[in-house]
């Protein structure tokens, strides 16, 4: 312990993550990325494709202790590996707790969200088996916390809900919770995996549970009728999304570009907008629930979309101060900025100049 925070200490002393924000320079790449041979790029997915077939058939079938003691070694090797994916995490952690945390302290963190990540494929490989008898014995807080949320729900059915959460704990977990103990009542929106078998390979496991996908690049129309029908669309927007239909709002103090969608089809159908998330907690988990609110209607649409978006966020923002290791902090929230947008920002401003 003491020889790792030495080297701790004297890894940090060249890198001053508690520099002043604007001093730090964005570690993450702009603009086209390398291009690779069509054959190549073809062979590295299906070789990942395979190993991860193989991954899954085995860590599927290991004890949920033996597989949270694996999920530990498989984030530190994680951790040392990845070093793209731990720059942005120690710079976005820097830009947000520089000035309160030690770089020791944000190298640690740093550590754990490597950590949680790995225990979020883990746990829901191992997890998604259990049957819902032997879950709800193991988590009889997180099962009666599903019920109460979902009663909560059901008293909206005629206006609907649209449910925010974040990559902060574990949200495939939080569906599945859902799917044993408030069946057909969620309907995860998704990002569509780059590689079809990819893809294909999730759709099922996330379909063998009971969920209902709707993928992010189908119409609205099929998020619509959901609501409509009583069901409860559930997003998580709390990425820097290529989408034009987005605000920069306050996240940790400084500007971040986020998706309006789901304030857009909340005012659009009428829906209510509700935050719940599942993190850890001690050796189980726990849910956190923020009861339904109305978005403001007023003739200002514009700032009525920004209010809303930047209340969510900010609710969020709360939840992830709880427990900051357990947020995704290795995606660059902050890649696009007021001053230096990206392109689907720059086309989004150049049209409302042009109008």
């Amino acid at each position: 312990m003491i020889e790792e925070s030495a080297s701790l200490e004297r890894s940090s002393e060249s890198e001053e993550p508690n520099q002043p924000r604007s001093r730090l320079k964005p570690v993450w790449k702009t603009g086209r990325k390398r291009g690779r041979s069509r054959l190549r790029k073809t062979a590295s997915r299906y070789f990942g494709y395979c190993c991860f077939r193989v991954a899954h058939a085995v860590v599927s079938r290991l004890p949920w202790s033996a597989g949270r003691a694996l999920s530990r070694i498989l984030g530190a090797g994680a951790y040392c590996i990845l070093r793209r994916e731990r720059e942005i995490a120690l710079q976005s952690l820097s830009r947000v707790y520089g000035a309160e945390k030690s770089p020791v302290q944000i190298r640690r963190m740093t550590r754990g969200v490597f950590l949680h990540a790995a225990s979020v494929i883990v746990d829901w490989v191992i997890l998604r088996r259990w049957s819902r008898a032997r879950l709800e014995a193991r988590f009889p807080e997180v099962a009666a916390s599903v019920r109460q949320v979902a009663s909560d729900w059901r008293q909206h059915e005629g206006a609907g809900v649209v449910a925010l959460g974040g990559h902060l704990g574990n949200w495939e977990l939080l569906a599945m919770f859902f799917s044993h103990f408030a069946p057909g009542l969620i309907v995860p929106v998704a990002k569509r995996l780059y590689f079809e078998k990819y893809n294909a390979f999730l759709h099922k496991l996330r379909g063998d549970l009971g969920l209902e996908i709707i993928y992010s690049d189908e119409s609205a129309r099929k998020m619509i009728r959901a609501l409509k029908s009583g069901k409860v669309l559930s997003l998580l927007c709390d990425q820097d999304l290529r989408t034009n239909s987005g605000v920069f709002v306050n996240f940790f103090g400084l500007p971040a570009y986020t998706a309006t969608f789901p304030v857009d089809i909340a005012r659009k159908t009428g829906a209510l907008i509700a935050t719940c998330v599942l993190v850890k907690s001690g050796r189980g988990f726990r849910i956190s629930h923020r009861f339904p609110y109305e978005i403001p209607r007023t003739a200002d649409e514009a700032a009525d979309v920004l209010a809303a978006t930047q209340t969510w966020t900010s609710i969020l923002e709360e939840e992830i101060r709880k427990c900051p290791e357990q947020w995704s902090w290795i995606h660059p929230r902050w890649r696009s900025t007021p001053e230096q947008p990206r392109l689907h920002v720059a086309a989004k401003q150049k049209k409302r100049q042009e109008d």
